[in-house]
């Protein structure tokens, strides 16, 4: 009996540190699951080997803020072969080259011994938010260790100059295009040479430019990857001028067909004394202040037929002179003859020239940029697009804390086993033997489930929730374009490094939005970050990321894909009706047709297969000067209802339906538009006698609904397999992370038009094409707000806008419409310094007659509408109509208007 107890007294001293080593093991499963390890980066410099021979930042030292500049660096290796990695940092002018940015963007790179080598890397920048001054460029051996270093100062272009860039092969030719700055606008012009040399292979960084000019230029001597930068930079939204004359075969044979508004058969002389200044702009017979715009002398011309949807803005007889078309977002002008060569080259109105196609591609550009019309301060909190992105992202990451309650389960199983359930089957069965096996046998089970339980933790945890928008071109025979804007977010559970494969090799950038974000979640937004860029993919490491943070990042992409969205679609009366096709290589789900403020569910659409459209329209933009969105419309429509998106409190979806509305009421509120308001900040107009206070939360300035294409008379949206986004397959740690993925579609629509057809506004674009100076003083005071919202004191505006259809109309009536409470949303201003606010019915409004060949003056009513009948006159043979609005009388004030909408209602020939 006393041997027995000594057992079991000793068989308990044995159960204590058999518990300590089980709880401790337990206690290191845990301890690895929810922690990370962290890394540091060695700077260690060596000797010998590779030099930075040159550094040039931009197009010739020149870039604008806040963009993708592209770093040419010129390297040599005098030493044994190379291998490691070329990297950007940069520094703050003002902490004594100490660096403060915390992204690296870095490349692969091989340097065999007695080589030299050029590397062409991109990096945003934006100098005025972050004070950076100085970029640092490194050699990094295969160690990690720096080997040599080079640095130079950055400066930024000013934000009143207009950069453009200029391909061709003529030395002089283009001093008339450097003043061509708008009269009194306070822009001046920068014209940088290009070569094939400068051109880059990155779209993005093209946006460094205004305005592309190719002109005398030798094509072919740009890559293919080249020409494809510069389509898809079109695509996106870029305005591109190409000239013709005598040298049009080496300047555009070579061009991509959709790069063209006229296809050219050759070349011919234009008679001496024709017109030269298209009917509406700066200098011409319509103009305030008509300028001679004839030679004496003959000019040499390219001659051919305008393509399918361009319009002709001047012409010779048959022959296009100046033609303009669209592409994707972009616009792109043609003209027939050559401005930098004789007779143009000194001729005293090719300034006003080069004038008139600033205006018609960057007009709210100039007016925005102006420093002497006044001023428009946007003071809305800072949110923007990305902003709206980064917490649409962060609302799709579930509720991914780790939960105490498994783990506790798993410990008091443990501790339940070792404990009073060994005891009870050691003393109910009397085998004391039993005891040791229990014990092995539990700390083996346990050490299985904790070692199982970290894997599926480790495989799920780490979250990735993506929102990717696809943007189409119409297609052609080879396919569209697609222009991929993705935003994901790195949802981490522990502390330490994480590594982020892409598979492609676009931009990519992080978003550093610490403003605000919805709890548990930080966001890491100062924590370092490198991309290492490989040619074909990107890999970033976030470095030192807390526990349970979210990290967003951006990533852009440009790629060619088989197939389109096909229609065949026609307007007749007041009702659509035809077909829509896929013809992509994946699948579209919860599909819609969008024209002005009218909509259809299409539903989904498989691979190749065809929607049969029946679409009555109610032709209306604005409705007694309210209107709702098409995010609001198609919410009701799934009785969901609607709400401006909220960036400081997102809500997380319940299912897919609702995280597609949400994505529209996202893009709806990051939108310029405001379409439906804009339920955030205020903007600022200052006149000669103070400020005007422009109330965002009204609705005003609608041209178009956010979710319309600009350059298309309808749009196609729907969400996508996600496969469709080339980031899809992106790894975190090795691991192909979970988390919701959304793939939003955008894809342009053509129209064609019965017998009769009213035409919405939406389906009839319009632009600015001149402004005129105050007849007594020779200044102007026009402000772009945005969204087509204008600010005028003095001076004039001329739109012009083009009907989609050219067929011979024979009869017509316009109906001209702007927003209401556009003046409205401006009535709270300082009361006794900003003078009088008026609106849209105090301007002189006048439409131009091309058969008078002078302005017909016209009003708008109570209800801001105008209608004309009989309206055949004011139409040009080239479907263009010319809307002038002037206020030259300065005691009324400052006029807060919207760009009228124009409805079209005609009987054309067939």
């Amino acid at each position: 009996m006393l041997y027995t107890k000594k057992r079991t007294k000793r068989s308990h001293h044995r159960l204590l540190p058999q518990l300590c080593l089980s709880l401790g093991l337990v206690f290191l499963c845990t301890f690895f699951l929810f922690t990370g390890t962290s890394s540091a980066f060695s700077t260690q410099a060596l000797t010998g080997g590779p030099s930075i021979d040159t550094v040039d930042v931009g197009f010739n030292g020149k870039f604008q803020d806040q963009n993708w500049i592209p770093i040419r660096v010129t390297l040599h290796n005098d030493g044994s072969d190379f291998t490691g990695q070329i990297a950007l940092k940069t520094a703050s002018g003002s902490q004594n080259g100490s660096f403060n940015s915390p992204s690296t963007y870095q490349e692969n790179i091989n340097l065999p011994a007695g080589t030299h080598k050029k590397i062409t890397l991109y990096l945003p920048l934006s100098l005025n938010s972050t004070g950076i001054r100085t970029l640092n460029v490194v050699l990094i051996n295969a160690n990690g260790q720096q080997v040599t270093s080079s640095s130079t100062q950055l400066n930024a272009l000013s934000s009143n100059i207009i950069s453009i860039g200029v391909l061709s092969d003529l030395k002089n030719g283009f001093g008339a295009l450097s003043q061509a700055a708008p009269i009194n606008s306070g822009i001046t012009v920068n014209t940088e040479p290009l070569n094939a040399d400068l051109i880059p292979t990155n779209p993005q960084s093209l946006n460094n430019f205004d305005l592309l000019v190719l002109d005398n230029f030798t094509t072919s001597s740009l890559s293919q990857d080249q020409l494809l930068t510069i389509q898809q930079w079109v695509n996106q939204g870029g305005s591109l001028v190409v000239a013709g004359g005598p040298e049009w075969h080496r300047t555009l044979s070579t061009l991509p067909a959709n790069l063209l508004p006229v296809t050219i058969t050759g070349t011919d002389t234009l008679a001496a004394q024709t017109h030269l200044l298209p009917i509406g702009g700066p200098g011409s017979q319509s103009s305030s202040q008509p300028t001679n715009d004839t030679l004496s002398d003959p000019i040499n011309i390219s001659i051919g037929s305008p393509v399918s949807g361009s319009s002709v803005l001047l012409s010779s007889g048959k022959v296009p002179l100046i033609a303009q078309s669209t592409f994707g977002q972009g616009t792109i002008t043609y003209l027939a003859f050559d401005p930098a060569i004789a007779p143009l080259f000194g001729w005293q109105n090719t300034t006003t020239l080069w004038q008139t196609l600033l205006t018609r591609s960057l007009a709210n550009r100039i007016f925005q940029n102006s420093t002497n019309n006044g001023n428009y301060t946007n003071v809305n909190s800072g949110l923007t697009a990305s902003n709206m992105m980064d917490a649409l992202v962060r609302s799709f990451v579930p509720n991914a804390t780790p939960s105490p309650w498994l783990i506790l389960l798993l410990l008091l199983g443990y501790v339940l086993i070792l404990g009073p359930i060994r005891l009870f089957i050691v003393r109910r069965f009397k085998k004391r033997s039993w005891s040791w096996r229990i014990v092995l046998s539990t700390i083996v089970v346990f050490t299985g489930l904790s070692y199982g339980l970290a894997l599926q933790q480790k495989g799920t945890s780490v979250i990735s929730s993506r929102v990717s928008m696809i943007q189409l071109s119409r297609p052609d025979a080879t396919g569209s374009l697609e222009h991929i804007n993705t935003y994901f977010g790195v949802y981490v559970p522990s502390q330490g490094d994480f590594h982020v494969h892409l598979p492609t090799a676009g931009t990519i950038q992080t978003m550093n939005n610490n403003f605000y974000g919805p709890p548990p979640f930080s966001s890491s937004g100062n924590a370092p970050t490198t991309f290492t860029s490989s040619g074909t993919a990107t890999d970033v490491t976030l470095q030192g990321l807390e526990i349970w943070s979210i990290r967003t990042l951006q990533a852009q992409n440009d790629r060619h894909v088989s197939g389109g969205i096909r229609s065949k679609l026609t307007l007749q009366d007041k009702t659509i009706k035809g077909t829509v096709s896929n013809t992509l290589p994946y699948a579209i789900s919860d599909a819609y047709l969008l024209i002005g403020n009218d909509f259809v569910s299409l539903g989904h659409l498989n691979v190749g297969e065809s929607k049969t459209v029946n679409l009555p329209l109610t032709n209306s933009l604005i409705t007694n000067g309210q209107t709702q969105s098409l995010a609001d419309q198609i919410a009701n429509s799934l009785n969901i209802p609607n709400q401006y998106f909220n960036p400081y409190n997102p809500t997380t979806p319940s299912d897919d339906v609702h995280r597609h509305v949400e994505l529209l009421q996202a893009l709806n509120s990051s939108n310029a538009n405001c379409f439906g308001g804009c339920p955030y900040g205020r903007g600022v107009v200052t006149n000669g006698l103070g400020k005007i206070i422009i109330n965002s939360n009204a609705n005003y300035g609608i041209t178009q609904d956010p979710l319309l294409l600009s350059n298309a008379p309808a749009t196609l949206i729907g969400w996508t397999d996600p496969a469709a986004d080339p980031n899809n397959n992106l790894t975190i740690n090795g691991i192909q992370p979970s988390g919701a993925q959304e793939t939003f579609l955008q894809a342009p629509l053509d129209l064609q038009y019965g017998a009769t057809a009213s035409i919405p506004g939406s389906a009839i674009p319009g632009q600015v094409v001149d402004f005129q100076n105050d007849q007594s003083t020779g200044n102007t005071s026009i402000q772009s707000i945005g969204g087509g919202l204008y600010a005028l004191s003095t001076g004039g505006l001329t739109f012009e806008y083009t009907l989609p259809t050219t067929a011979h109309i024979q009869s017509a009536t316009l109906t001209l419409s702007s927003q209401a409470n556009a003046a409205n949303s401006a009535k709270s201003y300082q009361p006794g310094q900003a003078g009088t606010i008026s609106d849209i019915t105090h301007l002189q409004t006048s439409l131009y007659n091309w058969q008078s060949g002078k302005w017909d003056a016209v009003k708008f009513d109570a209800q801001f509408t105008l209608s004309v009948s009989d309206a055949q006159t004011y139409i040009s043979p080239d479907g263009r109509i010319l809307l002038q609005m002037a206020n030259q009388q300065t005691a009324l004030g400052t006029t807060i208007f919207s760009q009228p909408t124009v409805q079209l209602d005609a009987t054309f020939a067939q």
